[in-house]
């Protein structure tokens, strides 16, 4: 399984598109821009608000995420960031009860994400010979890894890309 995901240069907020391989929107990342504790929410393409990663002041120093669900209001996960150096850094993910582990190139979007035992479960890397910036992730194991969830730590891991510049 393949998605493709568009950031809008233009945009204010932030603005990321996830897409299959047809080009059909499936979610859409959208950052807070004068909020103090939401980072960004994740809709449907119908706009249904689905999830919320939210970093609050507190946990701004320590560089944690929380990951909500909002149809249930639940939390499903956290997410700890470890800048390595300027160029790369990884993150310790756990969602749904998952540990993932994702690192990679912040500067460049070139992350990977890894399940508990090792396994490559999630590759992402910039698309060649395309306008703008699109990024190519590919699911290696769909069953290991919810597409939701996908799309939170590809949210995370632009928003630490974004403030590292």
């Amino acid at each position: 399984m393949k998605l493709y995901v568009k950031q809008n240069i233009w945009s204010l907020r932030g603005t990321l598109t996830f897409s299959d391989e047809n080009q059909n929107p499936l979610y859409y990342s959208k950052r807070k821009i004068f909020a103090l504790t939401r980072v960004a929410t994740i809709s449907t393409a119908d706009n249904k608000d689905i999830m919320r990663v939210d970093q609050n002041l507190i946990t701004w120093f320590s560089r944690k995420f929380k990951f909500r669900d909002m149809r249930s209001n639940q939390l499903v996960g956290r997410c700890a960031t470890k800048v390595l150096t300027l160029k790369t850094g990884s993150m310790t993910a756990e969602l749904g009860g998952q540990t993932y582990t994702v690192s990679g190139s912040i500067f460049a979007f070139q992350f990977k994400v890894m399940d508990s035992a090792g396994q490559v479960v999630v590759t992402a890397n910039k698309k060649l010979l395309s306008w703008g910036d699109t990024y190519e992730i590919d699911v290696h194991n769909p069953q290991a890894i919810h597409p939701e969830w996908i799309v939170a730590l590809c949210t995370v891991f632009n928003y630490v890309r974004q403030s590292r510049k």
